[in-house]
């Protein structure tokens, strides 16, 4: 696909008008049932909790059965964040990406199980919010093992630069200053497109304010190569990243997923599996109504059972296009 034109962005914003806000709707009533799906933290706890702690609280993913799709350009998904303290991260595609054309260039590609990630975050700054787009670096060795590394730049928005990570593996990001608010429910999407000057992949990060109807495109990165496409199961994640703040209460809600296959064709994707990883103390609950994904946590204990990993479905109220 193209980038994005003026043409195209009206036609987005005029869809995105029609379509109404059907996401609301499917999740009506759940921003105040959450004291029914785990017990809350009094603020006395919740300060006391907070000053001693040295852990995050409970990490929860998702896998999405995006994989039986098989290749695939587009990712969408509603989400809204009710409580979004400092120190938040929902992520809301954790993602691979398909390099296998490099495979008549190099006798060996090390691209990794995951490709990148991208969603929203809250800092430690606490009037900081963000959008954040990843990509780790792909190794690739010649048959004389010579190593060339691949790694994505930012297009967009101009006058920008990427930023360097490490610590989890070596690549480039950008983030970027968006004021998403709690209880605000918001539209999720990456694209794949084509760079028309070097004939690479790119991947654009746009979200669209439900309740505003307005898209903003938050950023576009060259992937370095061409012929790039999603592929296999997307990850979302709510995640604390700092511990002075693991006491307060975190959630997220998601409804609408779905996917665009390489031939155009939107697939709903209505079923996950939900786990607790790296066993970080606290409690947590992950369920669904029906039609939305939801999760809880907090790093204060015993507000909730132990939950096992589970697989859970719903039924999307929007089909086709996001747009």
């Amino acid at each position: 696909m193209k980038r994005l034109t003026a043409a195209l962005m009206l036609m987005l914003l005029v869809f995105s008008m029609a379509a109404g806000t059907p996401s609301r709707a499917a999740a009506a009533g759940n921003g105040s049932g959450w004291s029914a799906r785990m017990t809350l933290p009094s603020e006395k706890a919740i300060a006391a909790y907070n000053s001693s702690s040295q852990d995050r609280s409970p990490y929860i993913a998702a896998w999405m059965d995006t994989g039986r799709v098989g290749r695939f350009s587009q990712i969408a998904v509603d989400f809204k964040a009710d409580y979004l303290p400092s120190g938040t991260y929902c992520s809301l595609a954790n993602f691979s990406l398909d390099y296998s054309a490099l495979n008549t260039k190099y006798a060996r590609v090390e691209a990794g199980d995951v490709a990148g990630y991208a969603g929203f975050q809250r800092g430690i700054d606490p009037n900081y919010y963000c959008s954040i787009l990843s990509f780790w670096d792909v190794f690739c060795y010649d048959a004389s093992g010579r190593l060339t590394t691949i790694s994505a730049s930012l297009l967009a928005p101009e006058g920008e630069k990427e930023s360097r990570f490490g610590g989890e593996g070596t690549g480039t990001h950008y983030l970027r200053d968006y004021p998403w608010e709690a209880q605000h429910w918001y539209r999720f999407l990456i694209q794949c497109g084509q760079n028309q000057a070097s004939g690479n992949t790119t991947v654009e990060y746009w979200v669209m304010d439900l309740e505003r109807q307005a898209w903003t495109q938050l950023c576009v990165f060259d992937l370095g190569v061409p012929d790039v496409s999603f592929a296999g199961d997307v990850a979302v994640f709510l995640e604390n990243f700092q511990p002075a703040s693991a006491g307060e209460v975190r959630t997220l809600e998601l409804c609408n997923f779905r996917v665009c296959t390489l031939k155009g064709e939107w697939v709903s994707i209505e079923s996950g599996t939900f786990a607790e990883n790296y066993d970080y103390p606290g409690s947590y609950r992950y369920g669904s109504d029906g039609k939305c994904f939801w999760i809880i946590t907090s790093g204060v204990p015993d507000l909730a059972p132990k939950q096992k990993a589970e697989r859970l479905t719903v039924k999307n109220s929007e089909w086709g296009s996001p747009f």
